[in-house]
């Protein structure tokens, strides 16, 4: 990745001002070096956007951000800030933020390319890959009804909440943030294996917002909730433990692996049983 030097800030500062004609504008030098590589890598890692060729989109859009506000940036009351670090760490955060939005905006399509994963017996290993209809139709919005109604059923029912909380985590990130389903594990356990479960709960659950199909009927959150309540046969609360203490010994990312891995099951499960009597 190509480092920004203080004499890349003077020249982009010296173009917005006018005080300088170029043959070529350094701040788009720059961006080509630095946002559109990251934006690219990006696309690539996430799901709903590899393979749409959305990349120049992102970036034209990244540019024009970064064009219109780089002056509050530069200048400040104290003069010039040719800090190439400083700068540096405005644009990514302008750059990453700008591709958050178009993987909300895809996920939120449902257009999804993950490979297709089969179990044993030859189902979908993940529900949520059961709705990645590449377009809207009447057949793939009865298919997020069901898992919606399956995932209330199964949330909250049974005895470890921690597990429901990672698969809901889980499924935040490969929905709301494409994020690839063994990259997304390690996420959930680093991203919350600080918080207690309790402040696990608040964060899911208001993430999951951004996905505009997938909602917990007030039945599986209630229940959800009273397991927080609950207390250990050493009397500590569930819900003030932090999520890092139900870790197995083999660590986060494999202790997340597993329970998503348990909770899928019992979905595909409760799908298999709602979509015969659907029928």
């Amino acid at each position: 990745m190509y480092t920004i030097t203080e004499e890349d800030v003077r020249n982009i500062a010296a173009e917005l001002t006018g005080g300088r004609r170029f043959a070529v504008s350094p701040l788009y030098e720059v961006m080509l070096k630095t946002s559109y590589r990251a934006i690219c890598a990006k696309c690539r890692g996430a799901a709903c956007l590899r393979g749409r060729a959305v990349e120049e989109d992102i970036f034209q859009d990244v540019y024009i951000g970064v064009w219109t506000h780089a002056y509050r940036v530069l200048f400040t009351d104290d003069g010039l800030n040719t800090d190439p670090g400083a700068f540096a760490r405005w644009l990514a955060a302008v750059t990453n933020n700008r591709v958050r939005d178009y993987i909300r905006a895809a996920s939120a399509q449902d257009v999804r390319t993950e490979p297709h994963r089969a179990g044993e017996d030859g189902e979908d290993e993940d529900p949520l890959l059961r709705v990645a209809a590449p377009a809207p139709s009447a057949e793939r919005d009865r298919a997020r009804e069901l898992l919606c109604a399956a995932a209330g059923a199964v949330m909250g029912a049974g005895a470890s909440v921690y597990i429901d909380l990672a698969w809901l985590a889980h499924a935040l990130l490969v929905l709301a943030e494409g994020e690839e389903r063994g990259r997304a594990s390690r996420l959930v356990a680093r991203r919350y294996g600080e918080l207690t479960l309790a402040g696990m709960y608040v964060s899911v659950v208001r993430g999951l917002r951004a996905v505009g199909w997938l909602r917990l009927g007030p039945a599986a959150l209630g229940r959800m909730k009273r397991r927080l309540l609950e207390r250990s046969e050493n009397g500590a609360v569930y819900g003030r433990r932090p999520f890092s203490s139900f870790f197995m010994k083999k660590g986060g990312e494999a202790s997340v692996s597993d329970w998503v891995n348990r909770v899928n099951g019992r979905i595909r499960k409760k799908l298999q049983a709602m979509r015969k009597e659907d029928e």
